[in-house]
């Protein structure tokens, strides 16, 4: 038994909480006192495997026995846990911790499990040549070293030493084992070749000896080189050619056989077969073509044609004379396939012909004889049938004629030529028509075309003119030629007299081919314009109205002051610096180029005018519609160029006022509001000075009232 104190615990499977079966009640004790705890025993754990080992890089499941419930601590490795089982892969040795339990007891356990590396193996030589020489092999880096094959082993494969002494290359295999834990590697022991041959080659091709050597002839060759091993070798080669085979050989069938080729495969329809088969000895290519074709049997049916009287004689030897239908099998001598002929015996008549014929003379008739006829009349012809069955033709020709006619023609142009048959031509050139006579024989007419052009006309006629030029003589080209038309007479356009509006005037010329053109124009004779205008005079500017009626603004104005130009536009303006009366200008061009002008006087005064002329002395910059600013009349601030400085009544300057400056709203320079009170102007005009003008001296200084 073991005794602590209430509230303790801790350590290996011990707990601060009050044991199963006991109860604590606080306070039933005046001091501090004791409880006694009774161990039942751990709880027994049982691990699979017991002393849990692997190679690095496998897998192990643990299984424990012995307990309820098991709850694994987390550690690298620890990969599908299952209640008592878990399947670890460390990378290096670890420590599992695994809390059991069951209904009465708690522990703890830690499973060690030991990771074992693989081994390193290294051998000492890991390549090495012998040429009938014993070699010394060792191997380090295991307990436990076995060597494969060992028959060329002096030992017997185990250990770190070996004496090799093998007849032939042999790789040997060395697997070292440190606690089941096993990894291996290799050492090649080469050995000196010493080889003797016989080998083939196809025909026609070379062999390549062991030394690189391209030969293509028979024979014996020795190759002494050094292999790769570095042992001195020996290659006899015994060199045979191998001849190959290449024919065609044709086959014939009749329909139902069938063949077998050199393959052993089995054909009964046409076509070539070529069948590739090896030698025994080099197995060099041969080529067995089979060209198979089949004979159908032969049935055909023919038609006899002979002259009447003639006898036939069939395939079987039979000799007919007369009509009908035969029919033979025959036997084929070469091929033995049977072959059925029909034949259709008919006699063909021999003839006598008279015949009445009706011909164009044009080279298209042809006698039987295959000469062409020259004239009408009776001709004999004896001739053959194409079996050769001789008839008698008589004709009796009669040989109409045939046209061929050709001739030359002009027109002018613009006009067509129409063909004698119906075609409408308008390009010159030769052109044929194909017309038959009443007999049917085609006759041919060609045309040669000449198409002559015009001539070249000019009437000397504008599109317009001007009604104040009066009559206008045309000189046209050529001078041959006759006018007609609106108000011609002759060569004269008879104007005088004449209302505007539009005409019309045409000049006809026939040339020596007999073709005519005509220039007709169709011209405007201009409605008279005339002009008027007005003006206004500010200061020094002189705006010109023009009052002429021009909705499409296709007038052209000129404006002159004293036969000066002075403006180009309808509404131009003119800056002018004398006064006095002078001649004002306008002429109007309409778009026929027509030219109408006016003249009037006009008094232009380039001088002060102060009628009417004050200077306010209040204003009220109150914001309402009146009065806001303090203004110069416009007799001067509209023409010249003047400054009026406004002072305070301490004679402070608070505003200059000039045209480029806005007016007096009662604010000073920087725009800040000034107070109410009476202010002092002064106002100098630059064209004007004011002690040299007597009338604006009354203006040039004053006061000003500023009232908000």
């Amino acid at each position: 038994f073991a005794s602590g104190t209430l509230g303790g615990g801790g350590g290996g499977g011990g707990s601060s909480l009050t044991p199963a079966g006991f109860t604590c009640v606080g306070g039933n004790v005046p001091s501090a006192g004791s409880i006694t705890i009774t161990p039942i025993g751990g709880v027994g754990m049982v691990i699979e495997p017991t002393s849990p080992q692997f190679c690095e890089g496998d897998s192990l499941l643990l299984t424990l026995s012995g307990a309820d419930n098991y709850d694994w601590f987390e550690a690298d490795g620890l990969n599908v846990v299952d209640g008592p089982t878990a399947w670890v892969s460390p990378l290096e040795t670890t420590v599992y911790s695994v809390i059991a339990s069951n209904e009465k007891c708690i522990d703890t356990v830690d499973v060690n499990v030991t990771v074992i590396p693989y081994p390193i193996i290294t051998v000492n030589p890991s390549y090495i040549t012998t040429c009938n020489e014993e070699v010394t092999l060792t191997a380090t880096g295991a307990f436990q070293l076995e060597w494969t094959p060992n028959e060329s082993l002096s030992g017997n494969g185990f250990g770190p030493i070996q004496y090799a002494n093998p007849t032939e290359t042999t790789v040997y295999t060395v697997t070292g084992t440190n606690s089941g834990c096993s990894s291996d590697t290799t050492v090649t022991v080469a050995y000196q070749l010493e080889v003797e041959s016989t080998e083939y080659f196809c025909e026609g091709g070379t062999y390549g000896l062991p030394d690189g050597t391209e030969v293509g002839e028979e024979g014996t060759y020795i190759a002494n080189y050094v292999s790769l091993e570095g042992c001195d070798s020996i290659v006899t080669v015994n060199l045979f050619e191998q001849s190959t085979y290449d024919f065609q050989m044709p086959v014939q069938l009749c329909a139902g056989e069938s063949w077998t080729l050199p393959d052993g495969s089995i054909v009964d329809e046409p076509g070539t077969f070529p069948v590739v088969l090896q030698t025994n000895t080099a197995q060099c290519d041969s080529i067995i073509t089979t060209v198979i074709s089949i004979l159908q049997p032969f049935t055909t049916e023919n038609t006899l044609a002979l002259c009447e009287g003639e006898p036939v004689t069939l395939g079987d030897g039979t000799v007919i004379t007369e009509e009908g239908v035969y029919t033979v099998v025959l036997t084929s001598a070469t091929n033995g396939c049977d072959s059925t002929v029909t034949s259709n015996v008919i006699f063909q008549p021999n003839y006598d012909v008279a015949v009445e014929l009706d011909e164009c003379d044009d080279g298209s008739y042809l006698f039987p004889d295959g000469t062409l006829p020259t004239n009408s009349g009776t001709f004999n012809f004896d001739l053959q049938t194409t079996l050769g069955c001789d008839s008698s033709v008589t004709i009796d020709l009669t040989l109409n004629p045939a046209y061929d006619i050709t001739y030359s023609d002009a027109i002018c142009s613009g006009q067509s030529y129409l063909m004698p048959d119906g075609n409408a031509i308008e390009v010159g050139g030769p052109y044929t028509s194909i017309l038959q006579t009443n007999a049917g024989c085609d006759s041919a007419i060609t045309v040669q075309l000449t198409v002559h052009p015009l001539p070249d006309v000019s009437s000397g006629a504008n599109d317009s003119y001007c009604l104040y030029d009066g009559d206008i003589e045309l000189y046209p080209m050529p001078s041959d030629g006759s006018f007609s038309g609106d108000l011609i007479s002759g060569t004269t356009l008879e104007h005088e007299g004449a209302e505007p509006g539009n005409y019309q005037v045409a000049y006809s010329v026939t040339d020596a081919n007999g073709c005519t053109n005509v220039d007709q124009v169709n011209y405007v004779l201009a409605t008279p314009i005339e002009p008027t205008f007005d003006f206004e005079m500010i200061c020094n500017e002189l705006e010109l109205i023009s009052t002429v009626s021009d909705p499409n603004d296709l007038f052209g104005y000129t404006w002159f002051l004293q036969n000066e130009l002075v403006g180009v536009y309808s509404n131009p303006t003119y800056f002018f610096d004398e006064s006095g009366t002078f001649d004002l200008e306008l002429a109007v061009t309409d778009q026929y180029g027509c030219t109408y002008s006016t003249t009037e006087q006009v008094l232009l005064q380039n001088a002060l005018n102060i009628e009417g002329f004050y200077v306010p002395n209040v204003f009220s910059p109150n914001g309402d519609p009146y009065n806001n600013t303090f203004l110069i009349p416009s007799a001067v601030s509209a023409c010249l160029n003047y400054e009026v400085d406004i002072f305070n009544r301490w004679g402070q300057l608070v505003y200059s006022m000039t045209p480029a400056t806005a007016a007096f709203a009662g604010n000073d320079e920087n725009g800040n509001p000034l107070p109410e009170g009476v202010y002092y102007y002064t106002m100098e005009i630059l064209e004007y000075p004011c002690n040299e003008t007597p009338q604006l001296q009354p203006y040039c200084s004053g006061t000003i009232s500023l009232f908000r």
